[in-house]
């Protein structure tokens, strides 16, 4: 697991702070305070975990496993997480890695995402420790330079996912030259140590996982990157950062202002010193809730929000939605230290947060350390729930309550709105709010069951344009005020939306080890499974979409074949395939 070494002069990532500038003032309109009332905040931090998280995810007993963002980047049991505050102890699981920024556990067993190797910390002897420590993949571009990090890894049921910033000086510009070859951007695992580069052009992308069955990662504002994205990750797609010599995907050489044909925008931008904070961490669809189906972000910073909410869309095939304020990091019920890294579900359906984060520009690096666990309070809060995009010159506004005015009553002086671009450009933080122009609300009228406000906007623009609507005076039918009441709505396409699959239960199940009892074949649009299990042993296949919807399903027993209908057509398949008490699964293309 040795560091390849890079011949450029530069100090080693010894910081995981330094993803960010010297911060400017803040811009904080949405007075957000705390953490949002539907759910209820816990400090439960044991006092043996003395290091800020790097990631975490957790054992089907409710165990947690968290690696510490700490030389030498050991990982930790903290056992009981699940449990009454206070109960939790900790034990060293694994030691000597090498900045751990990525997790997931799959069929209890750990894997992590280092800087230079994604690997399988395996207990054989289940005592606690690990005793094996396999390597998964290891054959990508790694160095010691800063804001080369590893941020995060995902997991799909068959492949391993991971996202490597390019190298990068303190002052946040790009080395120039690079070495050339590197495989580096959005990587691909398989577990035969295969490493297919999925999608290049990236910063600092710290916050890689899953959504609505595909592949998401936030990143940090900088160089290239005028405010906080919140990207979907698709299959050989350039994300607007180019280097020296071109990078993965990269359509031409270097240059400093990126053409915007070029490269895929942000499905969501999250203003850089507003709503979106400083520092994102990474990203958790929420699967249960007044929001659900949203998309939380954490903020590690303390001069940021704490966690952004994010309301999505698909509309033309591609995503977008807006940001708003879901908590910050002060007030009654704020999160321990004030900065979030990383959220994660634990399997009591909770909600866990870690700390690891600075202070401003001077960052600390083992200032911030805290856990704490975000619980559904049963309380519903007076918030915009949704913000749509219905055509280009629509938008509609959804609320958790009623609103106190009637119905069909017009709104519009209570929403002002303006527009702005994000041009990405090789300054540091260049290109923000570029174009800013005032937005013109004809109308807006509520609806008839009093939740929803239809507005009529003049100036709407779509290609990425991000618009900024400030709601004042709108109160719901028992006098409360907005919890947050502006949203920062990032427009690709023109609505009306697709639906959209779940965004937790899409994700498909994990693979269990071994080869499936079964081969593959087509005919026409149909699936043929040539079965090979004992005689007398009963299997199902299943075959899905996305979303969840059965196609076709057959049982059977024993050795044969069996074809499964498939619908004709675009788009992801799922087969899933029971015998014997295990379970397979297989993505497949119509």
């Amino acid at each position: 697991m040795q560091l390849a070494r890079l011949a450029q002069t530069a100090a080693p990532a010894t910081l995981l702070a330094t993803v960010l500038l010297a911060f400017g003032a803040a811009d904080l309109r949405a007075a957000v305070t705390g953490v949002n009332p539907a759910y209820a905040a816990e400090k439960i931090r044991p006092a043996a975990m003395t290091w800020p998280i790097g990631d975490m995810d957790f054992f089907s007993n409710g165990d947690m496993a968290a690696a510490s963002w700490k030389d030498p980047y050991d990982v930790y049991i903290i056992k009981n997480a699940t449990g009454p505050a206070g109960q939790a102890t900790v034990t060293t699981f694994a030691r000597g890695l090498s900045e751990t920024l990525g997790m997931v556990i799959v069929h209890d067993t750990v894997f992590v995402m280092q800087k230079d190797e994604v690997t399988a910390l395996i207990d054989n002897d289940k005592d606690g420790v690990a005793d094996e420590y396999r390597t998964i993949a290891n054959r990508f571009s790694k160095s010691t330079m800063e804001k080369e990090y590893a941020g995060g890894l995902a997991y799909d049921g068959t492949y391993f996912y991971g996202a490597f910033g390019d190298q990068t000086i303190v002052s946040g510009t790009a080395v120039d030259p690079m070495m050339p070859g590197r495989l580096n951007g959005a990587l691909r695992f398989s577990r035969d140590g295969t490493v297919y580069p999925y999608a290049g052009g990236f910063r600092v992308p710290l916050g890689v996982g899953m959504a609505f069955g595909e592949l998401w990662t936030t990143e940090n504002q900088g160089g290239f990157r005028p405010s906080n994205p919140l990207y979907n990750i698709r299959e050989k797609r350039w994300y607007g950062r180019p280097i020296n010599p071109p990078s993965v995907y990269q359509p031409g050489p270097y240059v400093k202002i990126p053409d915007k044909a070029t490269f895929r925008q942000a499905a969501v931008w999250m203003p850089y010193g507003s709503i979106g904070g400083y520092s994102p961490g990474n990203l958790l669809a929420l699967k249960d809730g007044p929001y659900k189906g949203q998309i939380l972000v954490p903020d590690a910073s303390t001069s940021g929000m704490g966690i952004c909410r994010n309301f999505i869309e698909k509309v033309k095939g591609e995503y977008q939605g807006a940001c708003m304020g879901f908590s910050k990091k002060s007030g009654a019920g704020g999160f321990e230290q004030g900065v979030v890294l990383r959220i994660k579900y634990g399997p009591d359906g909770a909600i866990y947060a870690g700390a690891n984060g600075a202070d401003g520009a001077g960052w600390g690096r083992f200032t911030h350390i805290g856990m704490d666990r975000l619980k559904l309070s049963g309380k519903l809060v007076m918030d915009i729930l949704a913000v749509r995009n219905l055509d280009n010159g629509t938008m509609e506004f959804e609320f958790t309550k009623t609103i106190s005015n009637a119905a069909g009553a017009d709104l519009k002086g209570n929403i002002t709105g303006q527009k702005w671009w994000e041009q990405p450009q090789e300054t540091y933080g260049g290109g923000h709010n570029m174009g800013k122009t005032a937005l013109t609300i004809s109308s807006a009228m509520v609806s008839a069951d009093k939740k929803k406000l239809v507005v009529k906007v003049g100036g709407l623009s779509d290609g990425g344009w991000v618009h900024d609507f400030k709601l004042t005076g709108i109160t719901s039918a028992d006098g409360e005020t907005l919890w947050a009441d502006e949203a920062f709505y990032t427009l690709n396409n023109f609505g009306p939306a697709e639906a959209l699959p779940d965004p937790v239960s899409s994700r498909l199940p994990d693979l269990e080890a071994g080869e499936p009892p079964f081969a593959i074949r087509r005919a026409g649009s149909d699936l043929v499974l040539a079965v090979s299990v004992p005689a007398g042993m009963a299997y199902r296949a299943e075959l899905r979409d996305l979303s969840g919807k059965l196609i076709s399903a057959r049982v059977g027993m024993g050795n044969g074949e069996v074809t499964l209908p498939a619908q004709a057509g675009n788009g992801m398949l799922f087969l899933q395939f029971r015998a014997g008490g295990r379970s397979y699964a297989k993505r497949l293309m119509r």
